[in-house]
């Protein structure tokens, strides 16, 4: 498969082409309505006086007469020469030249004829047709409506043309056209278009330069931000920012060491809670009512530590604590490589939580492996040998959610299944693993080979019946230390 880039950008040069192109479209914008402006009133102008004087010279001629001009021959009539002077004073008053002022006939099918012109070579007669352009003023001017053209291009040039129509009895019987060519004009237009556009291609370079500087003094202390970050996702939580000024980047930076010295706390804290807190918190932040109570099938091993309370009678805090916490480590190593997540440290004892449908094989194999490491004195040279475990397992129906006032919760797991956990433990004697029936045959669905040796029916506080339980055997040929499923 093709490999996609995708291009991208600095913040300082983001900042740039922002200002850049924004000036530079302001520019283009500013630019085109200037010119568009200047263009409508250009045409406007001379359209104006171009149609007063078609209009002017319009009501001098007699309609009659004019109708009488049809071919070259009538020039030589009075009323062909009355209207030719005539439009010669008035084109020399308003400097137009022969060639752009003339009339012309309306047919009775509507077509134009040329009828009084100032060129040398006369071409009475012959039929006009308007450009496509120019059709709709044509149209206009022969209802009877004086008019002007936009600016239009021909092969001689840009012109406007002013219209007016000629009247005989109420009758439109012909039309004047003025022309005027503007290139001139046009020409000093784009020339002062394109010196507002050079003057905006210099205060948009400007503006990057000021960019440039703006975007370093921004870009900086935010790198700084963006490798600050960097450490943070590498672990590095002990250092902070130092702070200058007052303004937004200032408060970003003191937030972001705010947020260091919370991160510092909030990763302590999370040592004290268990993993499947952890998710229960993610998921009540998604979902605010799933820590209410959840029933849920899950697998219990409680590890209880044998001859604590006489070791702690005879030994200094500190030797205390230190034996204690290289075996709940060590334990919980164990428990984490098969799979368990730790629910809660209680004194000596731990208590993890299997889920899945080989739980109780692997919490029936991290039992086995605690024990022979307790017996084979793989804890650390110097763990006190006098220090055994004795654990139960337990699988069942447990009820978990949140326990606790409003101020202070613990999420934990309750129910018949856990205090029955507790009390398989507790009758566990030192390096032994008590289970259920219930482990028994859901670990028998997952292996085929026979661990378990029956040790009787157990009385528990608080069950009506006595319950059966097995001891797990720890001979070397029945011990699966692998993890599995």
């Amino acid at each position: 498969m093709k490999k996609e880039y995708r291009l991208t950008f600095s913040l300082k040069m983001k900042l740039i082409l922002l200002l850049g192109i924004s000036v530079f479209m302001v520019t283009l914008l500013l630019s085109y309505f200037s010119w568009r402006q200047n263009y409508q009133n250009l045409e406007e102008r001379f359209g104006l006086v171009l149609k007063h004087i078609a209009i002017n010279t319009s009501l001098n001629i007699d309609g009659a007469g004019h109708s009488k001009i049809l071919k070259n021959d009538d020039l030589r009539l009075p009323e062909f020469e009355k209207t030719h002077d005539y439009m010669q004073k008035v084109m020399k008053a308003n400097y137009l030249t022969p060639e752009t002022f003339y009339t012309f006939n309306i047919t009775e099918d509507h077509k134009l004829k040329f009828a009084v012109m100032l060129h040398r070579t006369k071409f009475i007669g012959d039929i006009y047709t308007p450009p496509e352009f120019n059709r709709q003023y044509f149209e206009k001017v022969m209802q009877g409506k004086p008019t002007f053209t936009q600016i239009y291009e021909d092969e001689h040039g840009h012109w406007i043309s002013g219209l007016s129509p000629i009247w005989h009895n109420d009758k439109v019987i012909g039309v004047v056209e003025a022309d005027f060519r503007i290139e001139k004009f046009l020409d000093e237009l784009y020339r002062q278009t394109l010196e507002l556009i050079l003057y905006s291609v210099a205060i948009m370079l400007a503006s990057m330069a000021a960019a440039v500087f703006l975007g370093t003094k921004i870009s900086r202390p935010i790198r700084e931000l963006r490798d600050s970050a960097i450490r943070i996702v590498q672990g590095d939580l002990n250092f902070s920012l130092k702070v200058y000024g007052r303004d937004e980047i200032a408060e970003l930076r003191k937030s972001f060491n705010q947020m260091l010295r919370s991160l510092n706390e909030k990763l302590l804290m999370m040592k004290y809670i268990s993993p499947h807190t952890k998710r229960m918190i993610e998921l009540q932040i998604q979902e605010p009512d799933s820590g209410t109570g959840q029933l849920r099938e899950t697998v219990i091993l409680f590890s209880d530590i044998r001859g604590f309370t006489s070791f702690s009678e005879k030994r200094s805090p500190q030797i205390v604590i230190r034996n204690l916490n290289t075996i709940l480590a060590k334990q919980s190593e164990i428990i984490e490589k098969f799979g368990g997540d730790i629910d809660k440290f209680v004194g000596d004892q731990v208590i993890a939580v299997f889920d899945g449908p080989a739980a109780a094989k692997l919490a029936v194999n991290c039992a086995i492996e605690i024990q022979q490491m307790i017996i084979s004195n793989k804890v650390n040279p110097e763990f006190d040998e006098s220090l055994t475990v004795g654990i139960g397992i337990v699988a069942g129906e447990v009820v978990m959610g949140n326990i606790g006032s409003r101020d202070r919760k613990d999420f934990t797991l309750i129910g018949s299944t856990v205090n029955l956990g507790a009390r398989i433990c507790n009758a566990a004697k030192s390096f032994e693993t008590l289970v259920t029936a219930r482990i028994v045959q859901q670990y028998a669905a997952e292996e085929n080979n026979t661990i378990f040796e029956k040790k009787g029916l157990l009385s528990a506080k608080g069950f009506s019946e006595r319950i059966p339980v097995y001891s797990v055997l720890l001979a070397e040929n029945s011990s699966p230390l692998k993890q599995e499923g």
